[in-house]
């Protein structure tokens, strides 16, 4: 089976992403840093929910749902997000298509075939990130893995550790969060990624 290409344009992200998707805060309850990509994330996140049209989007951290208010710029998908606990700012009720579930997404029950984008930012601390990238090589077919936070000490083992020969990774700090990092993973080579400078 041909794989479908995805081209990130890192020149559209830079230059226009900004303005693009900044009417999305007024839909955040949180107090998110909306800002420049290469500072903050938010407007990548919008730009991912782009890559893939008439899917599901698994977000694992959800926070405050900045991120994945973000990610509901494409209403042509649908969006699942877990936290292990419910913050003040996440809506009880759908927000733009988004299923806010609180409790461990390891332990739930999810169709992994209908999911091309997963998202993980959550723990932080690169273990649980190890086991919860075991558990998607064992359920999903593969797809696009957006990874924040790679820069910070204790997930540095975790994006060095990621097996090159079965993943394509990519590091998107300067395209995201900055010095903070971020890492894209064609999770199973199951894209045909090219990045456009």
């Amino acid at each position: 089976m041909k794989k479908q290409k995805i081209e990130i344009n890192k020149n559209f992200i830079l230059s226009s992403a900004y303005e693009e998707y900044k009417y999305l805060i007024e839909f955040m309850n949180c107090k998110g840093n909306y800002n420049t990509p290469g500072i903050s994330d938010y407007p990548f996140y919008a730009y991912f929910s782009t890559l893939v049209n008439n899917t599901t989007i698994l977000e694992i951290g959800t926070s405050e749902g900045g991120s994945a208010t973000m990610m509901s710029h494409n209403q042509t998908n649908k969006i699942i997000s877990y936290d292990v606990i419910k913050h003040d700012s996440v809506p009880d009720s759908n927000l733009r298509g988004i299923n806010f579930r609180i409790g461990n997404f390891l332990e739930d029950e999810i169709d992994y075939d209908k999911i091309d984008l997963i998202t993980i930012d959550a723990a932080h601390n690169g273990n649980d990130e190890i086991k919860m990238v075991e558990h998607l090589s064992k359920n999903w077919k593969g797809g696009l893995l957006f990874l924040d936070d790679i820069n910070l000490s204790p997930m540095r083992g975790f994006w060095e550790g990621i097996d090159r020969d079965v993943h394509e990774v990519f590091d998107i700090s300067d395209i995201a969060h900055g010095h903070h990092g971020s890492g894209l993973v064609n999770f199973n080579r199951y894209f045909d990624i090219t990045i456009v400078e």
